[in-house]
């Protein structure tokens, strides 16, 4: 069993799930599977999908025909999941390095916590266009306020 499932949602980003795909894999921390949830694609997504899961057993694709949108998706992957934690990310992200090695550290002493990052917004070519925010920490008993302050 992994320590980490990463889920993964795809719809029509063939030309940004590879340096997604890679961004995973890459990891400081390798105890991972990626769940990677196509919703229906009719672009090259899925045939970039399954060249990863030929080279790399820790991909786990699930390639639908159908868009039956992101709930469904992020559902299918959340079900899919083996791992102890479960970390999420689009088709169209791209990771740090050391991204769930940091996380997983802070939940080795709580693992009641709900972790998150803020992430830089890039353009097409990768320049970033705003602010990295750092590593955020809430407790699950106020997990209600996390979505008040959002609101």
């Amino acid at each position: 069993m992994p320590l980490v499932s990463v889920v993964m949602t795809s719809y029509q980003y063939d030309r940004y799930i590879a340096e997604a795909i890679e961004s995973v894999l890459n990891q400081t921390m390798s105890d991972l599977e990626l769940i990677i949830v196509d919703d229906g694609s009719t672009d090259q997504s899925h045939q970039i999908i399954q060249s990863y899961a030929k080279k790399d057993h820790r991909v786990k694709p699930v390639l639908g025909t159908v868009n039956r949108g992101i709930g469904h998706t992020m559902n299918t992957g959340i079900e899919m999941a083996t791992g102890e934690f479960i970390a999420f990310i689009s088709s169209d992200d791209r990771w740090l390095p050391d991204k769930l090695e940091i996380q997983l550290k802070i939940l080795e002493n709580n693992k009641d916590l709900v972790v998150w990052t803020e992430g830089t917004i890039i353009d097409a070519q990768g320049k970033p266009m705003g602010e990295t925010s750092r590593s955020m920490v809430q407790s699950r008993e106020k997990r209600a306020e996390i979505f008040l302050k959002s609101c």
